[in-house]
């Protein structure tokens, strides 16, 4: 039983480090995962999280719109 609740104190970890922007990398060495797949399994993300992160790239679309410069690639044609 203690393994269980080890695991879901790990997994509960993973989802909040992940709902505060922590990097993937910081959250797999400290949560022990090894493996990009292994993390994902338990990364798992909610309908909240994806309106947040839909949200985030508008605003930042609508702020860095005007900056960004187009660059014609070969020969322009």
């Amino acid at each position: 039983m203690e393994y269980l609740v080890f695991l879901d104190a790990r997994w509960t970890l993973l989802r909040n480090m992940i709902a505060a922007g922590v990097p993937q990398a910081v959250a797999m060495k400290i949560t022990g995962h090894r493996t990009d797949s292994m993390f994902r399994r338990y990364a798992i993300v909610n309908e909240e999280q994806k309106r947040e992160a839909l949200a985030r790239t508008q605003q930042y679309l609508a702020v860095n719109t005007a900056e960004r410069k187009v660059a014609v690639m070969g020969n322009g044609k």
